[in-house]
């Protein structure tokens, strides 16, 4: 027995030795997607893409893609060293005057991708616009141009953000001063371009991006808007799509987007299969029942580390709102991020929970797409979305840069199979969220309930519930708005089309297909007519009783004329 006992001893002190002296190693992003029958990896620093030290001889540089040495050393003092694996692949495609549609998991660094080389030839030949950049939200939209900012450097970069709720003088005057790169939301630029691009702002633009292309291309409510911007911007532009998740449907739409689509100069990459995760984000459930959600919920943020910051996600503007109040009556360190606020209020919150300066966001789908904020470790799902495409976006927001991040959804009994749906969809199966004291949980039904009561107080009091309607209401004006537009847009079309040779010629030919499928159709049924005729009639005696019936019948008048 004590020999066995000792060689169990020398078996882990073995295993001890091996896992303080591990062998050098690099771990990089993988190109095609990862076997799920692969063993899982122990250590949690495995799953990260941070490349351990080796010989810089084997890594890939900027320097190697095309970059210029002056932007790689900037990016050196950013500490940017090396690029991700989609960076790799479309830089050198994009430098070379290529167009490209880029997808890649949240966080891989698409931002950069397209910034570096529009930074780089900008540089040699400083006109403006020079590139239009297009992204569903405004919060992106911000975000792009303070990541323009920061990559140039040295450089004297004019960035003019144009997008809702923001002075529509402010924003003429921005583009009569001609800035190098302009960013903006669908709408916007689209009314920019109908109401003051009297000198045509966009016709001499070098690139045309869109960020997030499947929210661009693959939902009608933009369809008309983006339909008006590719007919205004330069048709002999560089187009360079980039998204996260996108189907099969949706690239069938940014190619037609696309101004040059054969083989030489369009560049498809593909670094991930549709609704694929960080290989580095845990997903988690924590089912309780719908009564009792907030408790959880407080009981969740409560159980954080100071140093960690968290976002929880609503599908409702009013829940939102509501939960945020009653958590900051808690005590908990907290800001709404919804459309019922002011865009200023948005981009201050927003930048307060960059510096840290709260410690959890309380937020609805505005910010499910491109916000880049790495320090996020956690993601909470106060209600599961409608669609996995935005499940996957919202735990996107962690697991970035390579860091290791959280996702738990809050579910109750009606939700099961929404969950089921997810994981078939993302191919990853949730595991259950074991760290909560549920009993500690619903001790706090009674002092959760009552901070709402106030909570519900103070909304009514500041004004929010007339807000919301207002917001409400404007969502609503604007969605008929562009049904309307898109009915006129259409009819317009087929008007245009319909006074043209080609349309002319169109319906000539198909009046001939017509006439002559008519003709084809009586040859066939004549035959079958007769047959028919044939059979009805039966002879009796040798003789026809029709043609008899017909003497009779001409005979008849003229015996009444003899008589």
């Amino acid at each position: 027995m004590s020999i066995d006992l000792l060689a169990k001893k020398k078996r882990t002190a073995k295993k001890v030795t091996q896992k303080k002296a591990p062998t050098p190693k690099v771990v990089q992003p993988p190109t095609e997607p990862v076997d799920e029958d692969s063993e899982e990896v122990e250590n949690e620093e495995q799953n990260t893409y941070v490349a351990e030290p080796v010989d810089e001889i084997d890594q890939v540089t900027f320097g190697d893609l095309g970059i210029d040495a002056w932007l790689e050393n900037h990016l050196a003092k950013l500490d940017i060293r090396l690029p991700t694996v989609i960076q790799e692949k479309c830089i050198p495609a994009t430098l070379a005057g290529k167009n490209v549609i880029g997808m890649s998991q949240t966080g891989s660094g698409k931002t950069a991708t397209f910034a570096l080389p529009i930074i780089q030839t900008l540089a040699k030949d400083l006109y403006g616009i020079y590139a239009l950049i297009i992204t569903p939200t405004r919060e992106l939209a911000n975000q792009i141009k303070s990541h323009f900012m920061a990559l140039a450097g040295d450089l004297p970069l004019r960035v003019a953000l144009i997008t809702g709720g923001m002075d529509y003088l402010k924003q003429a005057r921005l583009l009569d001063a001609r800035p190098h790169i302009v960013v903006g939301t669908p709408g916007r630029i689209e009314a920019a371009m109908r109401l003051f691009s009297n000198d045509g702002y966009f016709k001499k633009i070098r690139y045309l991006i869109f960020d997030e292309a499947d929210r661009l291309l693959g939902t009608q409510d933009y369809t008309l808007d983006m339909d008006i911007i590719l007919k205004q911007v330069n048709p002999n532009r560089q187009t360079l799509l980039y998204s996260a998740t996108m189907n099969t449907q949706v690239k069938k739409l940014a190619k037609m987007a696309l101004q040059k689509i054969d083989a030489e100069q369009l560049f498809i990459y593909d670094a991930c299969r549709l609704f694929a995760t960080a290989d580095n984000l845990k997903q988690y459930y924590l089912f309780m029942p719908a009564a009792v959600r907030d408790c959880y919920l407080i009981e969740l943020l409560q159980a954080m580390e100071k140093h960690e910051i968290c976002m929880v996600f609503f599908c409702s503007i009013q829940q939102c709102e509501l939960s945020m109040r009653t958590s900051k009556l808690l005590g908990i360190q907290c800001d709404s991020l919804h459309a019922s606020k002011s865009q200023k209020d948005r981009f201050r919150v927003l930048e307060r929970f960059r510096k840290r300066k709260i410690q959890v966001l309380f937020l609805t789908d505005v910010g499910n797409r491109g916000l880049d904020i790495p320090s996020v470790s956690m993601v909470i799902n106060y209600d599961l979305p409608d669609t996995t495409d935005r499940y996957v976006h919202r735990v996107g927001r962690t697991a970035r840069a390579g860091r290791i991040g959280t996702a738990i959804s809050l579910i109750s009994q009606y939700e099961v199979a929404r969950v089921k749906s997810i994981e078939q969809d993302t191919r990853v199966k949730m595991e259950k969220w074991n760290k909560l004291n549920e009993e500690e949980a619903e001790k706090r039904v009674y002092e959760v309930a009552e901070k709402r009561v106030f909570a519900k107080m103070q909304m009514l009091d500041s004004g929010f519930t007339e807000a919301f309607e207002e917001t409400k209401h404007r969502q609503k004006m604007t969605r008929d708005l562009r049904e309307e537009a898109q009915v006129f847009y259409e009819m317009q079309y087929m008007n245009q089309l319909k006074s043209g040779d080609k349309w002319k010629a169109k319906l000539k030919r198909q009046h001939q297909q017509d006439f002559e499928q008519e003709e084809e159709q009586e040859e066939e049924a004549a035959p079958v007519v007769s047959e028919k005729k044939e059979k009805s009639i039966a002879p009796i005696g040798g003789i026809n009783l029709l043609a008899k019936r017909k003497r009779q019948e001409n005979t008849k008048p003229n015996k009444k004329v003899k008589n």
